[in-house]
This record gives C-alpha cells, structure tokens and sequence, in this order.
C-alpha cells in the first residue's frame, strides 16, 4: 500500500520482541490505507504496540495474518463514520497473498481508547481458503477498553464474501493478479454483518 505508513512484515525466526511504542500517527495521506501496517507473522513473534496515539486517518491500523499481537494502552481518534480503527484481517495485502502461509489469528487488546467518529474494530475474513483462529482478547479485567458513545460501532464481523476482487473495504490494490476469498468471520451464524 502507498502512502506513506509503516510497515512490519515477514518477520525473522530469530527476532526478540517487536515493540512500537510511543509514537503519535497521522494520516498517511492516501485514503483506504492503513498508517501502521503489521503482517505475515509466520513465526510466532511477539509483536508488542503500546502507548501510541492515532489520529487523522481513514485506517489505523492493520493486522494481516497475524498472531502474537498485543495493543495496549493506545488512543484512536477517528474523524468519520467509515474511519476503521483497527482491522484484524486474515489476508496478506501483498502480491503473494493468495499463496501465503496462513497462520491462526490472533491478538490481545487491552487498555485502548477509541473515541472520535469510526468502527473501533473490524474483523474479516478475506482469504478463506486456510483461515484459522487463536486466541482474541478484547479486553481483561482491570484493563478494558473503553469505547467512545461517538462510534458508528465498537466491533464489527465484516459479512463480504466472493472474490476480494469485490471488496468495499479495503479496496485492494492490483487484485487482478492475487484475488483471494472472502467469506464471514463467524461462519457458523450466516454472513450477515454484524456489529456490536
């Protein structure tokens, strides 16, 4: 994706911990793309993003393929309805992702505030060809998230399905030569959207 964000992806097996921590992010200055990106953790690295502010964009952040993710104690602030907070997705944006190695997902977020206008978190399902699932933590007690009255909705179970070719969030780029599947998070209720 263009624009002008930051980008973690493919990770060495022999990394310690990835912290980002302490940072305040702005638009990237290209709609539809995500200011802080983290990708492809086929590893199993522990990925740490903690204490950063978020504001002015149209996608916080993306979590593609990932597990061993923990947000905690960051601040979103969106500036409209479709502003997407944070996105935990099982497909790669990348020009292989219909090839990837998918890995469960999985992430832990505790301590974020989501304010502003905006979907706090959305949950899709685009490449469903070997898509699995770990553990998701929203939340432990004492360290919970707190969810602005101003969201469009805290949580959102995207229900797009068919080739991601047709996908209205996110817009992939170059999708002719990597389509994927797209089909719902929770496949055992139906694919209608669902949001909380």
């Amino acid at each position: 994706m263009n624009g002008g964000g930051i980008e973690l992806s493919n990770q060495n097996a022999g990394s310690g911990t990835i912290t980002v921590s302490g940072n305040t992010f702005t638009s990237a200055g290209a709609p539809g793309t995500a200011v802080l990106r983290v990708k492809n953790n086929y590893n199993g690295i522990n990925h740490q993003i903690t204490n950063n502010t978020f504001t002015g964009f149209d996608w916080g952040v993306s979590l593609e393929n990932m597990n061993n993710v923990t947000l905690d104690n960051n601040t979103f602030t969106g500036n409209a309805s479709t502003d997407r907070h944070v996105v935990v997705n099982t497909k790669s944006i990348s020009s292989n992702s219909n090839s990837i190695v998918q890995v469960p997902i999985g992430v832990t977020m505790t301590n974020n505030e989501f304010t502003g206008q905006g979907i706090a978190l959305t949950m899709q399902n685009h490449d469903s060809d070997n898509d699995s699932y770990g553990t998701i933590t929203l939340g432990t007690g004492g360290n919970e998230n707190e969810f602005g009255a101003g969201l469009s909705s805290f949580v959102e179970f995207d229900g797009q399905t068919g080739t991601s070719t047709g996908s209205t969030f996110p817009t992939y780029p170059g999708t002719g030569g990597w389509p994927t599947t797209m089909a719902c998070w929770d496949r055992e209720s139906g694919c209608e959207e669902q949001q909380i």
